[in-house]
């Protein structure tokens, strides 16, 4: 069986995914700044420390990537990358402006 393969993401055959229903799995690519497994306490927590680490070091000059780039830098989902932000906002790192993104107060 031959599969194609998108252009950004490598796949495996469907006898490999283990689930026996055919379907091809895309393989995710290894987080940048995966999160800690001996830390006790929640991804977002974990995320929102690196992040303002990030933003205090001053690697992000005025605004953030979308959520979707951090959640894939991250290894995490969209909804705890919200999460990590949203305290960063209430705390006045961070501002939101629809729609244009997420910046630096």
């Amino acid at each position: 069986m031959t599969v194609k393969k998108r252009s950004s993401e490598a796949t495996v055959k469907p006898e490999q995914d283990g689930s026996g229903s055919g379907n091809v799995m895309p393989i995710r690519p290894k987080p940048t700044y995966p999160l800690d497994p001996s830390r006790i306490d929640y991804d977002y927590r974990q995320v929102l420390d690196h992040l303002a680490e990030r933003i205090g070091s001053g690697e992000f000059q005025d605004q953030l990537p979308s959520r979707e780039v951090l959640a894939r830098e991250y290894g995490v989902s969209t909804q705890t990358v919200t999460r990590a932000v949203n305290i960063l906002v209430e705390r006045g790192t961070l501002v939101v402006r629809y729609p244009n993104g997420t910046y630096l107060a």
